[in-house]
């Protein structure tokens, strides 16, 4: 019988396993990885509003696999599921039908904060019981402190880049500091403080805002563009070889996201993509950038609750302090290399499959 590992998430988000398949690959432990999505509904409804048949497809094929964990045993899947989605349900039977891991980015388990709505009152009991004694990856070391209450078997295995695709590949120019924004844009993400930061250096004809997302303000963003010649906007790619050159060609990576209640930058891989670059990176104190910036080292930290400012001060030290730029960058690199490369990161995820397998192995006997 042929060996399968099975991926079960809502959304798929394949850039979060990529180190999963890089192992697969080159170290064969499964003759298939398979990845699937448990939001079939949100599928099917998309699907006939917008008219698109392949969605529709990959929705009841999405459902098939849900349907078959119920009537199979013993499979290795891989749950990424956020707290505290009412899926619960369905995933406390998977857990005891199967060789579960759980794979979480989320750090607040003190129930302070609520990214998915609670529809019955037994759902967090529900949660607590799927969360005992569970297998877990930790994208950070916040979410492994969160999760010790119910379980010692976490691993932490944080999001990584492809050191073959994001690396420093030209000498970059000192004629223009170029910031980059790359991400959705929307308001969360601190575009209008960067809006409001273009108009406060429209004098500094030595300072660059290029931009690479899509979103509700993409209007926002291309009337800038007009208006300013210092402005830039490239669109929206997700080819990571497009992505690589692009950080290449800037120097200061900014993402200021906001906080609120239901959500926070809880990692942040625009981050770690620049930082392999040397693209040196600026970003607010969400639990994610906090982790991976080591402020005034590899990049910079500033205060959610002091951003426009502290922003536009760290952009003017960066602009006239290129000494400073270039050590930074070299740092930025080097911090990448020691964590984040998908070669590091499929080693720890090797280390989890192992005793998994040893877990399963000793259960069969």
């Amino acid at each position: 019988m042929k060996s399968k590992l099975y991926i079960l998430h809502e959304s798929g988000a394949p850039r979060h396993f990529e180190a999963l398949f890089f192992l697969n690959k080159n170290d064969v432990h499964y003759d298939e990885i398979i990845s699937s999505e448990f939001s079939v509904t949100k599928q099917l409804i998309k699907s006939f509003l917008k008219q698109r048949p392949r969605l529709f497809f990959r929705a009841l094929r999405n459902l098939r696999i849900i349907l078959y964990f119920l009537f199979t045993r013993d499979k290795e899947i891989i749950i990424g599921a956020a707290p505290y989605d009412w899926f619960i349900y369905y995933l406390c039977i998977i857990k005891r039908r199967h060789k579960v891991i759980y794979y979480s980015s989320w750090p607040y388990w003190d129930f302070s904060k609520y990214p998915k709505k609670i529809f019955f009152r037994s759902q967090k009991k529900k949660w607590e019981q799927f969360l005992k004694d569970i297998r877990v990856v930790a994208v950070t070391e916040h979410v492994k402190k969160g999760l010790q209450q119910y379980t010692r078997h976490i691993t932490v295995i944080p999001h990584c880049i492809n050191e073959q695709i994001f690396k420093p590949s030209t000498h970059k120019s000192n004629e223009s500091l170029r910031i980059l924004y790359v991400g959705r844009l929307v308001e969360e993400k601190g575009l209008n403080i960067l809006f409001n930061l273009i108009g406060k250096f429209k004098g500094r004809s030595d300072i660059e805002w290029w931009f690479v997302g899509d979103g509700p303000l993409r209007n926002q963003v291309e009337s800038l563009s007009s208006d300013y010649s210092t402005v830039r906007y490239l669109g929206h790619t997700s080819k990571q070889n497009e992505l690589a050159v692009i950080y290449n060609q800037c120097h200061v990576l900014v993402l200021p996201s906001l906080q609120s209640k239901t959500w926070e930058e809880l990692f942040g891989i625009v981050l770690i993509e620049a930082m392999a670059c040397g693209t040196v990176p600026i970003s607010t104190d969400s639990i994610g950038p906090k982790s991976i910036i080591k402020s005034a080292e590899d990049g910079f930290i500033i205060s959610s609750n002091d951003i426009e400012r502290m922003l536009g001060k760290c952009i003017e030290s960066c602009a006239n302090d290129r000494k400073l730029l270039s050590n930074m960058s070299m740092n930025a690199v080097n911090s990448v290399k020691r964590k984040y490369t998908i070669s590091e990161t499929a080693k720890l995820w090797k280390n989890v499959l192992k005793k998994q397998n040893e877990v399963i192995v000793s259960a069969n006997h």
